[in-house]
């Protein structure tokens, strides 16, 4: 990117000497090379962007799958008469008070 700026300085001021008679085919080249490396790391970032998109597709479902395993609340008395504090299905989705 440093070469590019320079001859884009050097076709903004050119100062007293001339321009190379080259400038607009290196400006070009330059302009070239800039975007392939640019069109490469979007590809590899759009590529990182699926993976993780898949990646919590996947962990959505395994979630999901984990949530359903729970129990649902009964609504009985724990048999010891103590307080049930087993985490169910249904008290995930509870408002606390």
């Amino acid at each position: 990117m440093a070469r590019f700026d320079e001859l884009l300085g050097q076709l903004q001021n050119p100062g007293e000497d001339e321009l190379p008679p080259t400038i607009y085919d290196d400006l070009l080249n330059e302009y070239r090379t800039v975007m392939d490396g640019s069109a490469e790391i979007i590809s590899k970032k759009e590529e990182m962007i699926n993976s993780l998109t898949s990646e919590v597709s996947r962990l959505k479902s395994n979630n999901y799958d984990l949530l359903t395993q729970l129990p649902a609340e009964s609504g009985e008395n724990n048999d010891r008469g103590e307080e049930d504090n087993a985490v169910t299905i249904d008290s995930i989705f509870t408002k606390r008070r």
